[in-house]
């Protein structure tokens, strides 16, 4: 969702997006390609010696990129075109029934002042068709005696997925608002087709991109890379209005290998092979069906460059095993000419060889919960509340169970799910880039954001992270990817009422929000 998908969103099937990085609904969000702001000589003086050209390839022949640099020293302005979407996505087939109330506040509790905090229980879990109970945190400590502990976080699950193609100092700021969250992962998308002009060249939105990566790197962070939307140029040629995959998988296999080898493999933890690819609006290439099998093709590409890449740096990085991932699927689609359904799909690539990797990789998903708490099932009953609860696909839940079954029914329980997505949206207390009060978007596709508020959305994030690090989940859950630090405090995003901006941790201003204060306020281990 989030996603500029990458940034997030998807309305319809025709998106409008924007560079980002992050999914969508239509459900939650498009994205909007902004204009990078980064000095290239600053750039170019800060990046590291020892970047070498990507490697040859046994399978085929991967030509050195050449840096393009632009002639009046500012960054080549990136092509606004429909794209893709974030966030949680539905089909455009689903009509969603007519949103119910905003939902009101949630009791809070207090947090602990001094003491050591309380080990970890249960999740209150919800019965189907029951909410579960609140055990929403405030974000100021209030003195007094007896306050009620929070929950303690396992912080090797703690990710968040940042907006980049900022300046130097922007960048760092994003950095350190991240470690003031206290998590372990970043997040970032990289959007193939704003990063190559030509076969074999790479232009100084990839430099800044590598530059971004080991910057955060050499700050504590792991990362994770969403490689996705090939340039046109891999599609045969001529504008294309909707993003997709390239003719041939081995130019993609090219790509991840160059941006492997000049990251460097020991800079990247995590490298996901493309986002959401069960749409038409990810996935439309012509000649290139919109399915599973299809996508093997792309993925088995990738993992081997990636292999391959990895085996040729060893002598000089060691055994750093950058973690591949096959592509999470938007939820709540439903099967039609431009969607496939979720479940579906990862039966698709299952069909299609997927558990031959075993534990080598890992498989995605982006279970939103749309307004529903995570450890509610379908199809919960609100007062008041109606759409958006009839499918389980609209179910944090639901979606990781059925995930994990169709896993192990497959003999793929080896293997981790990772969340390389997921987020609780709202517009309550968002401000637009003039200080008044933002409003969320006017499509009733998008009425799901009116139906929590901004505490309710602190309280299911934190609840999610807990709900994952314990058992049953955290015996086969990789980290959680939130969506999103920082797209709310882009004008183009939080002046247009995009969804994406609904998921931001941060309001225009940079100020944290709830969601942010309790993240952090959290205790971690």
């Amino acid at each position: 969702m989030k996603h500029i998908k990458r940034f997030y969103g998807l309305v319809g099937m025709t998106v409008a997006a924007v560079l980002l990085s992050g999914c969508a609904l239509q459900a939650p969000g498009t994205v909007i390609l902004l204009t990078p702001t980064v000095n290239p000589a600053a750039r170019a003086a800060a990046q590291l010696s020892s970047a070498t050209p990507s490697p040859s390839m046994t399978s085929t022949v991967i030509t050195p990129l050449t840096i393009v640099q632009p002639t009046n020293g500012a960054l080549p302005l990136p092509d606004i075109t429909p794209m893709a979407t974030y966030g949680p996505v539905v089909g455009p087939n689903y009509t969603p029934a007519t949103p119910g109330p905003a939902a009101t506040a949630l009791p809070a509790v207090t947090l602990a002042t001094s003491g050591t905090p309380a080990t970890p229980g249960a999740i209150p879990s919800a019965t189907s068709g029951t909410p579960a109970t609140s055990i929403t945190p405030t974000v100021t400590p209030t003195a007094g005696p007896s306050p009620t502990p929070l929950p303690i976080l396992v912080r090797d699950y703690l990710g968040i997925q940042i907006h980049g193609y900022l300046n130097d100092a922007d960048w760092q700021k994003m950095l350190d608002r991240a470690k003031a969250l206290g998590v372990s992962w970043i997040k970032v998308q990289v959007l193939w087709s704003q990063m190559s002009p030509a076969r074999g060249q790479t232009n100084d939105i990839f430099q800044t991109l590598i530059l971004d990566v080991q910057r955060a790197h050499t700050q504590g962070f792991k990362t994770l890379l969403s490689v996705d939307a090939a340039p046109d140029w891999a599609r045969g040629g001529g504008a294309l209005t909707l993003s997709g995959p390239p003719t041939d998988p081995q130019d993609l296999a090219a790509f991840v290998s160059s941006l492997v080898s000049t990251v460097k493999p020991e800079f990247i933890d995590a490298l996901e092979i493309w986002n959401e690819p069960n749409l038409r609006s990810e996935w439309n290439t012509p000649g290139v069906p919109l399915t599973g099998a299809a996508y093997m093709k792309y993925f088995d590409a990738a993992y081997q460059a990636i292999r391959h890449t990895e085996t040729l740096t060893t002598p000089t990085f060691g055994t750093h095993h950058i973690t591949i991932i096959a592509a999470a699927a938007a939820t709540g689609t439903p099967n039609s000419a431009n969607t496939v359904d979720d479940r579906d799909w990862l039966k698709q690539l299952y069909a299609a060889g997927l558990a031959r990797y075993g534990a080598d990789i890992a498989v995605g998903t982006h279970p939103y919960g749309w307004a529903n708490a995570p450890d509610a099932t379908c199809c919960a009953v609100v007062p008041g509340v109606t759409g958006w609860n009839n499918i389980r696909a609209f179910y944090f839940k639901d979606t990781l169970d059925d995930y994990r079954q169709i896993m192990v029914a497959n003999k793929h329980d080896a293997a981790k799910l990772w969340i390389t997505e997921f987020g609780w949206a709202t517009y309550d207390g968002l401000h637009r880039s003039d200080g008044s009060p933002a409003a969320p978007p006017s499509d009733p596709s998008f009425g799901w954001i009116k139906l929590i508020n901004k505490q309710q959305q602190a309280d299911y994030t934190i609840r999610a992270f807990l709900m994952a690090s314990q058992p049953p989940y955290s015996s086969f859950l990789g980290p959680l990817m939130l969506w999103n630090l920082n797209f709310g405090t882009i004008p183009q995003m939080i002046d247009s009422g995009r969804q994406e901006a609904g998921f931001s941790l941060l309001d225009f201003d940079g100020s944290p929000r709830p969601v942010y204060q309790a993240l952090a306020a959290a205790p971690k281990q």
